[in-house]
């Protein structure tokens, strides 16, 4: 939570004054901070998005301002207590409202608002979760909804029509075949293809960059489903990693590596086309 908290605002910093944050270089500043603070009982270190606020509002530059920012808090604990003690907290919030709000970045919600995108519901669950729950449950909370509307749009179908003619229709995939769409996947090429009326139905795999095991299975049921109702099974333009992990299992010889094609044929009956 230290280092979410820390390098958020390193990075709203750095997009205000024209600088760039190295991430590492944060977690290994926190992290050897907090671990050398433990011998001295310090408190755990983070960033501060109220006092980072002000500092900057106040044209500080440099990690200098916090050694002066020590010597007048204890000179205010040791001697101003009693004069600060009647400054009122509404005073206090109002510095700090002012000075964080040039730091609101209004174009970017904007932009998503108009956008409709679910980017834009993420922000209000985290601004809204942020804002009404400590800190340690909105932040997890918004990287949950973020998370389960990933994996939401990663199990939607990536098929897209590319080519169909007497001979064939060809479809092409867009993302990764593992665990999260190998359920559906064979019945919806086996239902989509069925409308064409043809023999061949081939998978263009040309944009995919992961299969596992679920994947793997997909495409086996696929290849028994379209067996099944008289169509043959193809694949084109499988990326060479692809197309090892597929030989490795074995999966090319039960498949028929004749039906492996280096791009999509007018007719995979006629065309010869060699395995990539």
């Amino acid at each position: 939570m230290s280092y979410l908290e820390t390098i958020t605002i390193a990075k709203g910093f750095s997009r205000k004054n024209g600088y760039k944050v190295e991430a590492n270089q944060e977690l290994i500043a926190i992290g050897l901070s907090n671990f050398f603070g433990s011998f001295v009982s310090a408190y755990p270190l983070a960033g501060s998005f109220s006092r980072s606020a002000v500092l900057s509002s106040t044209g500080v530059k440099t990690p200098l301002a916090g050694i002066f920012t020590a010597i007048i808090i204890i000179i205010s604990l040791i001697y101003l207590t009693p004069a600060l003690f009647w400054v009122p907290t509404s005073a206090l919030a109002a510095m700090i409202i002012c000075s964080s709000l040039p730091l609101f970045d209004w174009e970017t919600i904007l932009r998503l608002y108009k956008a409709k995108s679910w980017e834009f519901v993420v922000f209000l669950v985290s601004f809204l979760g942020c804002l009404f729950l400590p800190v340690q449950y909105g932040i997890p909370l918004s990287i949950v909804v973020s998370f389960m509307l990933d994996l939401y749009f990663n199990t939607q179908s990536g098929l897209k029509l590319e080519k169909s003619n007497e001979h064939l229709v060809a479809w092409s995939y867009k993302g990764s075949l593992f665990f999260l769409m190998a359920n559906n996947f064979p019945e919806e090429i086996y239902v989509r293809s069925r409308v064409f009326q043809v023999d061949n139905v081939i998978l263009d795999l040309k944009e995919v960059l992961y299969i596992d095991d679920s994947g793997l299975g997909a495409l086996e049921e696929t290849l028994e489903l379209l067996n099944k109702n008289n169509m043959e099974f193809h694949l084109a333009c499988v990326p060479p990693n692809i197309l090892l992990h597929l030989e490795r299992t074995e999966f090319t010889t039960r498949m028929g590596k004749k039906r492996i094609h280096d791009s999509i044929p007018e007719d995979p009956n006629e065309s010869i086309f060699g395995i990539i």
